[in-house]
């Protein structure tokens, strides 16, 4: 009887869900698969000081706590270091460190906020990096992961 009314609570659970809208974002020299709602509120141009073309986008969304940037950067760093060098007090849980591909993912604000950045070399550094709020990870962690995946450098010249 418990069983029966468990699966009956899931099914209908899962059936009122909304499926995540995907789209692609192709910025900062870079192209990511990004969830539509990241695109529908608060969306600006990463402008260095004194500079006036961006070199990346910064998205959040106003009615979720998670913030993406995609950029890139002229530095002659491993992306691994270039990451650390941006990413302050970060608690390191899972890191990469390859010559063409940094990776680093930890814990920012005494546990209380999630950092993943990923960077690729090529003749700059590509990168992205997304913040969100740990007590939202079984959420957010899943559609990092697929940006993570679909983190590819622009074939075509994007902004």
């Amino acid at each position: 009887m418990r069983a029966a009314l468990l699966i009956a609570i899931l099914m209908t659970s899962s059936a009122t869900a909304e499926p995540i809208q995907w789209t692609t974002s192709a910025r900062g020299g870079s192209t990511i698969d990004i969830p539509k709602f990241m695109t529908e509120s608060w969306v600006r141009g990463l402008i260095k000081s004194g500079e006036e073309e961006p070199y990346g986008t910064v998205y959040q969304p106003e009615d979720h706590p998670i913030m993406l940037r995609q950029y890139y950067m002229e530095s002659t760093k491993r992306p691994y270091k270039y990451i650390l060098g941006n990413a302050d007090n970060i608690r390191t849980i899972e890191k990469v460190d390859k010559p063409n591909i940094g990776i680093v993912s930890g814990y920012l604000s005494k546990g209380e906020e999630i950092f993943y950045g990923m960077c690729v070399k090529s003749d700059k550094l590509y990168c992205f990096d997304v913040f969100y709020s740990a007590k939202e990870r079984a959420k957010y962690d899943p559609i990092v992961k697929r940006i993570a995946k679909s983190f590819r450098k622009c074939t075509d010249p994007c902004l």
